[in-house]
């Protein structure tokens, strides 16, 4: 009796491993295939990206499949037609005959002109030049697809309209634009708007020159954690008439005047232009969805705005 209730049990056992070895393979096979993919704009003529040696990359549109092996270095190259902004293309990873990995790609504008002097397109190699080492660092966290260039006019403190430049996340590229212009064109003075490159992505060298600025991978000052300007989903305006206030510490020390926000007693020059909750800035940027650091509770950080 003993040898048969051993039997059945060693039987059921060797059922349940050759069901698991079954059925679990091709889900563990698939997440162990690397599939990497650049993104696509409305000039993109291929597929590129990363995959696992020895597989097969393909992207059906229109009917039409198109498909490349990956080359010796896991590099592919899928050429494809262009496609309008907003499509969606699914890139199938092929190990043989058998799909082990997909993904799903939005098709983007490459240059949106939203009103003349206010654009954004993606970061081109020139742009790269300029921020690789400096504001942008290869991460795991953001890569140059999903930032924006974005170019902008204002006025400055006299009365002059200049030129800017920002870089900001994708998702938030056509409200920046907006926001911008509506400054624009109620002469909403901005001292600087250029890349804080400029400044060698040195935020205090930045604020102390009153430049309004966006993207800069970089950590909240003091701790480990991601500022939510190293995702491009933070502007902070006018810095140094809207400082950073922690208790008696002040950033820019520059700025230290403009720590006083009551109009009738800051002695500040431009405490016209400080930023103070439901004026004009501060709604226009609600509008578009943004929170102000003038509002949080612990410390107050009037020039910043951000997305979530």
């Amino acid at each position: 009796m003993k040898h048969k209730g051993f039997k059945k049990l060693f039987t059921a056992l060797l059922c349940a491993a050759v069901a698991l070895t079954c059925c679990v393979p091709a889900q563990a096979m698939a997440k162990s295939y690397k599939l990497s993919v650049q993104g696509l704009y409305t000039d993109s003529a291929a597929v590129k990206g990363t995959a696992a040696k020895g597989t097969v990359v393909k992207v059906r549109l229109g009917g039409i499949q198109y498909q490349a092996k990956t080359k010796r270095g896991g590099g592919f190259t899928v050429k494809i037609p262009r496609q309008k902004a907003g499509t969606k293309v699914q890139v199938n990873l092929y190990k043989g005959k058998q799909r082990v990995k997909k993904k799903t790609l939005k098709v983007y504008p490459a240059h949106v002109e939203y009103q003349d002097g206010f654009s954004y397109h993606k970061i081109t190699n020139p742009v790269k030049k300029r921020i690789q080492g400096k504001s942008y660092k290869k991460n795991k966290h953001i890569n140059l697809d999903q930032l924006r260039y974005v170019r902008v006019n204002h006025y400055d403190f006299h009365g002059n309209i200049k030129a800017g430049e920002l870089i900001v996340n994708r998702k938030i590229a056509q409200d920046v634009v907006e926001i911008f212009y509506e400054l624009f064109q109620n002469k909403y003075p901005l001292e600087e708007v250029s890349l804080i490159d400029k400044y060698g992505a040195d935020d205090g060298r930045s604020m102390k020159a009153n430049n309004t600025s966006a993207f800069n991978y970089r950590t909240i000052a003091g701790t480990k954690t991601l500022s939510r300007h190293a995702y491009g989903m933070a502007i902070d305006v006018n810095p140094r008439i809207n400082p950073y206030v922690a208790g008696s510490f002040i950033d820019p020390k520059n700025g230290s005047v403009y720590a006083q926000r009551d109009v009738r007693k800051c002695s500040g020059k431009y405490k016209k232009w400080m930023i103070h909750k439901n004026d004009f800035i501060y709604q226009l940027f609600m509008e578009h969805g943004f929170e102000w650091g003038g509002d949080w509770k612990r410390i107050k950080d009037y020039q910043h705005f951000e997305m979530n």
